[in-house]
């Protein structure tokens, strides 16, 4: 029978908290997720309960 991996759940910083909400909408949920260190469903999660959006926001031409 083959063993269960472990969940390891890692906190988030106040410092990472900050980096996270200001990067969110303007790079994409992979990208996060490489810089973090965590899954990009992790990214997602944590999105949804500070109530941040992850659809990236088109930048004006000039």
């Amino acid at each position: 029978m083959a063993k269960k991996k472990k969940v390891v759940r890692k906190s988030w910083s106040p410092a990472e908290l900050k980096k996270f909400k200001s990067l969110a909408g303007k790079v994409g949920t992979k990208e996060l997720a490489k810089l973090f260190g965590r899954t990009p469903g992790a990214i997602a999660q944590k999105a949804q309960y500070e109530g941040l959006s992850l659809a990236l926001k088109k930048r004006k031409r000039k």
